[in-house]
């Protein structure tokens, strides 16, 4: 999400008729804020005060962006679980491929660290594939 308002819409939209836990993430930019201007606090603050027990990051930039915002959403909503889910940096061509910089192993560094800030949630997105996410699995666990 990169708006308040669209995400307040989408939480209340899928809590209806449905009894489950609604987690919302949003996608922070290179200076911090959502494309809307919503800043990490004031995303947790409001997913806090509607109820969503889990808040966090997703897609963005670079993944090393999520180790300022994670803090700050940590300290806007202290009792809300962290999901951490970034990119693994901005696609770029090379030689007819899209590629992205950060390999499987500086993402899985950067989980551990994730979690040391209080993510209990972490994944990857965009330029991620399965190797990716065995990387972080077994960088997290065997950190743990």
């Amino acid at each position: 999400m990169s708006d308040l308002n669209e995400a307040r819409a989408a939480v209340e939209g899928a809590r209806q008729g449905c009894d489950l836990p609604v987690f919302c993430t949003f996608s922070f930019d290179t200076h911090g804020r959502t494309s809307m201007g919503v800043s990490p606090p004031q995303a947790a603050q409001a997913m806090a005060a509607l109820g969503v027990p889990a808040v966090g990051a997703n897609c963005g930039h670079a993944p090393e962006e999520l180790l300022d915002i994670l803090p700050q959403m940590r300290e806007a909503a202290p009792d809300a679980y962290l999901i951490a889910k970034p990119n693994a940096g901005i696609p770029r061509m090379a030689k007819r491929q899209v590629v992205y910089d950060a390999t499987p192993e500086r993402m899985a560094d950067l989980a551990v660290r994730y979690v040391e800030l209080g993510a209990c949630i972490v994944g990857t997105c965009c330029g991620s594939s399965p190797a990716y996410i065995v990387a972080v699995r077994e960088a997290v666990l065997s950190d743990a």
